[in-house]
C-alpha cells in the first residue's frame, strides 16, 4: 500500500473522528481553602468542556453532565484506568449527580468517559514549581513519553519508555498501560497525516502499542479494511526488524473490537464477545491472522471482567467456564486469555492455577490454529508461567527458583511447558531491548535439568526473530554455546 493511499484513508478517518468535536469552555474556581481550589468540568453532548485544564496539586475537579445520561470520567487507558487508578469513580454517575476528585499527583493525566470513550480530556496538575526532566517523579512518566513522541518521533518515545523501565522502580508493573497510551497518541498523529515512522520497538511490554492504536482506529470510525491495510503496512515496513508486527497488529484489532460498548450485552460474556469474533473472521485472510485476532478479543473480554459495570461475574467466579463451549478452534485462545482472571481467582497462587489447567481435557488443537498438534493444556501452561515472570521480574524478589520448583511439582506432561513459559516470560516482559539477557541467563542456570535447559534455549532462540532484527539475532547467536546455535535457524 503506497503513501498516497494512506493519505486519503487518513483524511477520511480524520473527518469521521472530527464530526462530533466541538466544545464550549466552562469552568470556575472557588476560593482556596485548606484543600486547594475546586474547578468544574462539564460533559456536554459533544464532549468535556474544557477538554484541557491546568490545576495545581491538591486542587479538585467537580465533574457534571448536561447530556442527560449517565457518565463516568476516568483515567486512561480505557477500559482499565490503570495510569492513575484512583481517578475513577468505579461506577456510572447519574446525570443529575456530580463527582469530585482531588488530584494529589503532579503530572499530565489523560482521561475519557468510560461509557463513551470518544469523549476525552486532559488534566495537567502542576507542583507549583519548576523542575528538570531528571528530577521528574513517576507522576510525570506519561509526559516524558508524550514529549518524546511529539518532538523526536515514535522510536524516541519507546527509548524513553525503555529508560523508565530500567531506571524507575514501579514502572515495569504498568509498562503495558503506558505502551497502550503511546499507541493511542500515535494513532492521533497517523489520523492527522502527521509524520509517524513505525518502530520495531512496538512489541515492548506485551504489544500494548497495537492495542491502543487499533482501539483508537476502530473507535474513530475506521473501517475493517483500514485496519487490515494498516496491519499489512506494519508487517511490510518492519519486516527487516521483526517477523511479528503484522500478527501483533491483528491481536490489536481483536482487542479493540470488544469494548463493552453495547449495554444490552452486559452480563452475557458470549454476547459481548460475538461481534469481535465475527469481525476477526471477516478481517483475517490467513489462519495466523485469525488466531491472533481472536486472542485479542478474548483478552479484551477478560479485561472487561475486572469492571463490575459489565456484570461478568461468570468469568470472575469461574474463569475457564466460558471456554469449553467455544468453537473448537477458539478454546485455547479462550483458556490462555482468561489466565489473568484465573490468577485473581487463585490470589496469584500459581501452583493452584496450574492445577486448574491440569483439568483441561487433553486434546489436540483444531487445524485452524497455528501450533498444530500441540495440546491446549500445554499451551495454556506456557502462558501461565509467562505471567509468573511478569509478577516477579520487576520486583526485588526475583525468585525464579520458586518458579522452577512449581514446574517440577506439576504433572509430568506440564513440567517442560512450564519451564518454557518461564523462559518465554523473560522475553515477553523483560527489559525492553535486552529481554534475552535474563532469559538466556535463566537457561544457563544450574537450576535446570538438562532436558529443561534444552527446552528453555529452544523456546527463546526459535522466536528471536519475533523481537529482533536479523543482525541482532546473529549477534546473540554467535555468543551461544555450539550445541544451542542450531535453534537460531540462521
Amino acid at each position: 500500500m503506497n503513501n498516497k493511499t494512506f493519505f486519503f484513508k487518513n483524511i477520511l478517518l480524520l473527518a469521521l473522528g472530527l464530526v462530533t468535536v466541538a466544545a464550549v469552555v466552562f469552568w470556575f474556581a472557588k476560593s482556596p481553602g485548606t484543600s486547594g481550589k475546586e474547578y468544574a468540568v462539564e460533559l456536554k453532548e459533544d464532549g468535556f468542556t474544557p477538554s484541557d485544564i491546568t490545576i495545581h496539586k491538591g486542587d479538585a475537579i467537580i465533574f457534571t453532565t448536561t447530556a442527560g445520561k449517565p457518565f463516568w470520567p476516568a483515567s486512561d487507558p480505557h477500559p482499565t484506568h490503570g495510569i492513575y487508578s484512583g481517578f475513577d469513580p468505579r461506577q456510572p454517575i447519574d446525570p443529575d449527580k456530580s463527582w469530585s476528585f482531588k488530584f494529589d499527583k503532579a503530572g499530565t493525566w489523560k482521561y475519557h468517559d468510560h461509557l463513551w470513550p470518544a469523549h476525552r480530556g486532559t488534566v495537567v496538575v502542576e507542583e507549583g514549581w519548576s523542575r528538570s526532566d531528571a528530577a521528574q517523579t513517576d507522576t510525570s512518566w506519561q509526559s516524558l513519553i508524550d514529549s518524546a513522541l511529539e518532538t523526536k518521533g515514535l522510536d524516541a518515545a519507546f527509548e524513553v519508555l525503555a529508560g523508565l523501565y530500567a531506571d524507575e522502580p514501579g514502572f515495569a508493573s504498568d509498562c503495558h498501560g503506558y505502551t497502550h497510551e503511546l499507541g493511542e497518541a500515535a494513532y492521533k498523529k497517523f489520523a492527522k497525516h502527521e509524520s509517524l515512522t513505525l518502530s520495531a520497538k512496538a512489541y515492548y511490554c506485551g504489544y500494548g502499542f497495537y492495542h491502543g492504536f487499533m482501539e483508537s482506529l476502530l473507535r474513530a470510525g475506521g473501517q475493517v479494511e483500514d485496519a487490515r491495510d494498516f496491519c499489512a503496512y506494519a508487517g511490510k515496513t518492519l519486516a527487516s526488524q521483526t517477523s511479528d508486527a503484522e500478527g501483533a497488529c491483528y491481536h490489536g484489532i481483536g482487542h479493540g473490537s470488544v469494548d463493552g460498548g453495547d449495554p444490552r450485552s452486559w452480563g452475557d460474556p458470549q454476547a459481548m464477545l460475538a461481534p469481535g469474533l465475527k469481525l476477526c473472521e471477516f478481517v483475517a485472510k490467513e489462519k495466523d491472522q485469525l488466531y491472533r485476532c481472536v486472542t485479542g478479543a478474548y483478552n479484551a473480554l477478560e479485561i472487561l471482567s475486572m469492571n463490575p459495570k459489565y456484570k461478568l461475574s461468570a468469568i470472575v467466579n469461574d474463569p475457564f467456564g466460558l471456554c469449553p463451549s467455544q468453537p473448537e478452534a477458539y478454546r485455547e485462545p479462550c483458556y490462555t486469555n482468561m489466565l489473568p482472571a484465573l490468577l485473581r481467582f487463585t490470589k496469584n497462587d500459581f501452583a493452584l492455577a496450574a492445577k486448574k489447567i491440569s483439568q483441561i481435557p487433553v486434546d489436540i488443537n483444531h487445524p485452524s490454529l497455528r501450533l498444530l498438534g500441540y495440546p491446549t493444556r500445554k499451551m495454556v501452561t506456557q502462558s501461565l508461567f509467562h505471567e509468573y515472570i511478569r509478577a516477579h521480574l520487576g520486583g526485588q524478589n526475583y525468585d525464579i527458583a520458586e518458579g522452577v520448583t512449581i514446574c517440577r511439582s506439576l504433572m509430568e506432561d506440564m513440567r517442560i511447558p512450564c519451564v518454557e513459559g518461564l523462559s518465554g516470560g523473560h522475553m515477553k516482559y523483560g527489559e525492553p531491548g535486552s529481554e534475552y539477557i535474563k532469559g538466556l541467563a535463566f537457561c544457563r542456570s544450574n537450576l535446570l535439568h538438562e532436558d529443561e535447559r534444552g527446552a528453555c534455549f529452544e523456546y527463546i532462540l526459535v522466536r528471536l526473530k519475533i523481537w529482533y532484527s536479523l543482525d541482532k539475532v546473529r549477534q546473540i547467536c554467535s555468543a551461544l554455546e555450539e550445541n544451542y546455535k542450531k535453534f537460531c535457524g540462521i
